[in-house]
């Protein structure tokens, strides 16, 4: 009964495949076939790789280049491994010869070798680790040998160190260390946070210097602005009280008949000095808001004003030899004498002397020529002392 059975389902099996089979069509069922060939039958080598066979869990056949070779399933199986070029990042802080710590960054580039790939493959469990872990212990022994300096400047030869230390032990293990270029070589990540403080210190201090130098710069255009200002209001200043001092020299000319008469620094600068205060005093009385005119606190420069005020004076009331006469007829002979000895002043002292010392004794001819030396504007005032004698 059961033989019956399976053997019903088998038939019923059998004709829903042919019957398949014919609707598909024989094309199909070809390209289907060959589709589980290849997936089950061949085992396929790419470009790049290098295949090996394996036959009851043994290594059967090994080195087989790119292509397609015929397996039986179950019974054998390919493994392909990858020859060509590979590459594992390096980083590391290690300590020089000078004791310093640096930081390196590189690679190691590598392939396996195609006649000892099995090595490769089966004896090596995680080829990368190993390769890593050699090529930092030479990369810590190559910059320990050396200086941090010799480590910055020659890294090729660290490199080359490098590669040669693990070439041997790697080719036993089915691999060839091909490059180990170095990237950098630089100093511990401390040093160079101190480093750049200190860079960043010496910035802040270059921008404070220059913007004292600025500011220096600044502050001295300013300087030689205002000095050159303060110059040239000095000359303005100086040729006015110059120009002043000469109308002072000139009226004192005048005054005294002296033609030769000239104003030292100091009575120069007492007169200055008061008709500045006489201007001062007549702005404020014309404002109205000034009670009181502080006048120039120096002694002697007022008993200097002070002797020559009355001549000054005297000046504006002397406007001829008429309206002298008038008003000098009241004076006595000893008062017409003192005050011609006045009017000739220090500097014509002993001309005077000498015309009143001829007067009495009666030269003419002594009397005549020192009155020609007499100033014009007093010469009548010595005619009047002498018709008086």
């Amino acid at each position: 009964m059961l033989e019956q059975l399976l053997s019903g389902q088998i038939m019923g099996t059998a004709r829903s495949i042919f019957g398949g089979i014919a609707i598909v069509g024989v094309p199909a069922f070809l390209v289907l076939l060959l589709v589980v060939i290849k997936k089950v039958f061949i085992f396929n080598v790419p470009p790049g790789y290098v295949g090996m066979i394996l036959r009851g869990g043994k290594l059967w056949k090994s080195g087989l280049g790119p292509g397609w070779y015929p397996i039986l399933p179950i019974l054998m199986k390919g493994v392909k491994v990858y020859c060509g070029l590979q590459r594992i990042l390096l980083e590391e802080e290690a300590r020089t010869g000078d004791n310093a710590i640096v930081t390196v960054r590189g690679a190691g580039q590598y392939k396996v070798q195609p006649e000892k790939s099995a090595v490769a493959a089966f004896e090596v469990w995680e080829s990368e680790v190993v390769i890593k872990d050699r090529l930092l212990s030479a990369l810590r022994a190559a910059i320990g040998k050396r200086s941090a300096a010799e480590c910055f400047e020659h890294k090729e030869q660290i490199s080359e160190d490098i590669i040669n230390e693990v070439r041997a032990g790697l080719a036993d293990l089915g691999f060839e260390m091909v490059q180990v270029p170095i990237i950098e070589v630089s100093p511990h990540k401390d040093v160079v946070k101190a480093i750049n403080d200190v860079q960043a210190a010496q910035r802040a201090t270059d921008v404070e210097k220059a913007r004292a130098e600025a500011t220096q710069v600044r502050t001295e255009a300013e300087a030689r602005a205002q000095a050159q200002a303060a110059l040239i209001r000095a000359e303005g200043q100086a040729n006015a009280l110059a120009a002043q001092a000469d109308g002072y020299r000139l009226m004192i000319q005048a005054v005294t008949g002296n033609e030769r008469a000239a104003l030292d620094i100091r009575t120069a600068t007492s007169l200055v000095m008061f008709f500045e205060s006489m201007a001062m005093k007549k702005a404020f009385a014309q404002s109205g808001k000034a009670s009181a005119v502080v006048l120039p606190d120096d002694q002697e420069v007022i008993a200097e004003i002070a002797q020559l005020v009355p001549a000054l004076v005297s000046h504006e009331a002397i406007e001829g030899e008429a309206g002298g006469e008038e008003k000098l007829d009241h004076l006595t002979q000893t008062e017409l004498e003192g005050l011609l000895r006045e009017r000739l002043g220090e500097d014509l002292k002993a001309l005077g002397e000498e015309y009143l010392d001829a007067l009495k004794s009666g030269a003419k001819e002594v009397t005549t020529a020192a009155l020609g030396k007499m100033p014009k504007p007093i010469q009548w005032l010595a005619k009047k002392v002498a018709s008086n004698a």
